[in-house]
């Protein structure tokens, strides 16, 4: 998908800046990802204030408004495909204890082979 300019939207990203607004709030409104608005904003030295302007300071605000945004749209996949959440867990579970199973199995079929073994049987 060829990057759109961001440069007509200039004004409203820098009005937007200076009321605080975070990273991903933007992008959000602007339909772009968080990256390409940091990078927009680098580009034109948007900055919320200018005293922060110099520092290096990472804001963890978006990368954290991100997980809890998809954390979210998580917990309403699940919420809207219930019998497919519930199909897929038991699958998990199935499967899981299937290997415990087999697991345990072989480890006491192995050592009855060297029970007999021993005991000149086999």
């Amino acid at each position: 998908m060829p990057r759109r300019s961001l440069k007509p939207q200039l004004n409203q990203i820098r009005a937007w800046v200076h009321q605080g607004r975070t990273d991903a709030w933007i992008a959000h409104q602007l339909e772009i990802t968080a990256t390409e608005l940091r990078e927009f904003r680098k580009q034109y030295d948007l900055s919320a204030d200018d005293e922060n302007a110099g520092t290096s300071e990472i804001d963890l605000r978006d990368e954290i408004e991100a997980e809890i945004e998809a954390a979210a749209a998580a917990m309403g996949a699940l919420a809207a495909h219930k019998l497919r959440s519930a199909l897929t867990l038991l699958g998990v579970l199935v499967g899981v204890f299937s290997i415990i199973v087999v697991t345990c199995w072989a480890s006491t079929k192995r050592e009855s082979v060297y029970t007999e073994c021993a005991n000149g049987v086999i």
